[in-house]
């Protein structure tokens, strides 16, 4: 890997850094830099004190006005000062980090709930939660990296240089340089070959995790389809890939070790050989033969703390990349009005010759247009496939058309704020999927403000606060990971009383009651008319029994509206309504005797 692309990569991260870096963090980093600092120079100072205790001690030297033990005290200090200073640093640093990756995380998650949805229906849910925990390990890992390697070591071969400057130590100074500019040769040859395989090795975890969580997701389908052995062997398909390109990138870096040890002993066996040639003609004191030794040795380590630092910066820079790519995916905040009121309209909606598909090869919607008055009811139906759900994504901008316009109240949608258009709009969808979190917390999840007896009353609307009441925690009641341990009727009706909290301008019911029963069917679409009665309602339906008492009905056929009007005018023209509805009464009449 080139330099140029390295310091990139390190001001892009110092870039992301920054703009997340509150005071707090700022002060605190401050003050980490300036322990470094001090460190990397009293760890660079320690050798040519233990050199003027050597020569003191043989002689070669004497130090007005300083004994061998003041030098022994001072060395002894620095060392103390050293490790010290270490430890108040990471102290420091931690309080930092911990505040910057909040900062980090929180805006990196609010720029991921607020993609569109097309991005998440497109994205596993395990590969997207992978890469940012990935992303944030590799970036908080480049940071230390910058604290505590790359500063400290370039202070410390600075000091080294001044010191063997001033003692005028040309051949040592050199040796120093050449040895620099080898190491330097063979870190980059070896991190620009660790480059492909610390991407692939990243790939390969992400998608290790995403089998796992898609495993973990659909659990339920796993015990019904006795496939445990299937999903298990699927995962530890995924966990061997994940580690052949590991053990892959792993022998990359040892043959770069091996490398760059060969590099030490060649500059080790060369210095001190000279350095011991020139104390045999007496040209140097054997403090000079244990500074320039020190030196060496501690050249090393810093100078193989930048190679590594190098290596590892590209491993993070694997890890983190993927997570910049999400941070660039234009969100729904992006190119969209600036916040604005709630709407104060009474919520007439019109589809002006809409057309969306979710692949080139299909339509989804094909030139939909239909009105919805203000405070007046629409039925919606049509078979499986039809394009009813669409309308719904559209008109809450979950997706955008492909062509035509959304109003409401003769302004188009794309005018709104996303906040205000949806705030405006409650959906009580077919599939509920709910928080794992309490029952209280999922009914007022759109109205986090509601007084308990808000809550109640919603639940009492949706023919749930009995059953509530019931359960040992009642409203406490956790219901697990997307509502698991209520049942479907039960998650619908959480949805539901969800909805009649909101107190929205629009009510959109997509087979609201598909999952309850006849009794409380009837129940509930009755609390429906009295919730609704001044908004604007949609209610899509397979079962017509639900939707005869609308103001008008449409029918939708392959992404068209084919048929429109009441139910009545819909059974005399006798087209495709009449032969749904004259279908499903003919179902209904068969059951009845059954049972």
């Amino acid at each position: 890997m080139k330099l140029g692309i390295l310091v990139e990569r390190s001001r892009t991260t110092l870039r992301l850094i920054t703009a997340h870096a509150t005071d707090f963090v700022k002060v605190r980093l401050g003050l980490v830099l300036f322990l470094v600092l001090v460190t990397a120079l009293l760890t660079a100072l320690t050798p040519l004190i233990l050199k003027f205790i050597v020569d003191t001690i043989t002689g070669d030297i004497k130090l007005r006005g300083v004994g061998v033990m003041y030098l022994i005290g001072a060395y002894v200090v620095a060392q103390w000062l050293s490790r010290t200073l270490t430890d108040i640093r990471t102290l420091v640093y931690v309080s930092a980090e911990q505040r910057l990756a909040r900062s980090i995380s929180h805006s990196t998650y609010d720029h991921i709930v607020h993609l569109p949805l097309q991005f998440h229906i497109n994205s596993p849910t395990g590969a997207t939660t992978q890469t940012l925990t990935m992303g944030m390990q590799g970036l908080l890992g480049t940071l230390q990296i910058i604290v505590f390697t790359l500063l400290p070591v370039i202070t410390e071969l600075l000091t080294v240089a001044a010191v063997l400057i001033y003692m005028a130590q040309i051949p040592f100074l050199t040796l120093f340089f050449a040895s620099l500019t080898a190491y330097a040769l063979t870190y980059a040859y070896g991190t620009s070959r660790v480059v492909a395989p610390a991407r692939t090795a990243s790939q390969a975890r992400i998608d290790a995790h995403a089998v796992l969580i898609d495993s973990a997701m659909n659990n339920e389908t796993v015990k019904y389809c006795s496939a445990e052995r299937l999903v298990a062997s699927r995962f530890d398909g995924a966990l061997a890939r994940v580690e052949s390109t590991w053990f892959a990138l792993s022998r990359r870096v040892a043959i770069n070790n091996v490398l760059v040890a060969s590099v030490f002993a060649v500059f080790l066996a060369l210095t001190l050989f000279y350095a011991g040639v020139q104390v045999s003609k007496g040209t140097m004191t054997a403090g000079d033969f244990v500074l320039v030794s020190a030196y060496i040795l501690q050249i090393v380590r810093p100078v193989e703390a930048i190679g590594a630092a190098a290596q590892q910066l590209t491993q993070n820079y694997a890890q983190f990349e993927r997570m910049f790519g999400l941070l660039q995916f234009p969100s729904e905040k992006q190119g969209r009005p600036p916040h604005e009121p709630p709407l104060q309209g009474r919520g007439a909606i019109e589809f002006e010759n809409v057309s969306f598909a979710f692949r080139p090869d299909r339509k989804a919607l094909d030139g939909v247009n239909m009105k919805v008055a203000a405070g007046k009811s629409l039925g919606i139906v049509g078979v499986s496939g039809a394009g009813k759900s669409t309308l719904v994504r559209i008109l809450t901008r979950l997706v955008e058309p492909a062509s035509g316009r959304v109003l409401i109240d003769g302004v188009p949608t794309t005018q709104c704020s996303i906040e205000a258009l949806r705030a405006a709009i409650a959906v009580v969808p077919q599939e509920t999927a709910l928080f794992d979190d309490t029952i209280a917390f999922n009914i007022s999840c759109a109205r986090p403000d509601s007084s308990r007896q808000d809550i109640e009353h919603a639940a009492k609307m949706a023919r749930l606060h009995d059953f509530i009441a019931g359960l040992p925690e009642g409203y406490e009641t956790r219901v697990g990971e997307r509502g698991v341990k209520l049942s479907g009727g039960e998650r619908q009706r959480v949805s539901i009383a969800r909805a009649v909290l909101k107190r929205p301008l629009i009510y959109v019911f997509d087979e609201a009651t598909s999952s309850l029963d006849s009794g409380t069917e009837r129940e509930i679409l009755k609390n429906f008319r009295e919730v609704s009665a001044s908004s604007t309602t949609l209610m899509i339906a397979h079962r017509l029994s639900t939707i005869v008492d609308a103001d008008e009905i449409v029918v939708l056929e392959h992404g068209a509206v084919v048929e429109q009007g009441t139910h009545e005018s819909l059974l005399r023209l006798n087209g495709r309504y009449a032969a749904l509805w004259s279908h499903q009464q003919k179902q209904k009449m068969e059951v009845q005797p059954a049972a």
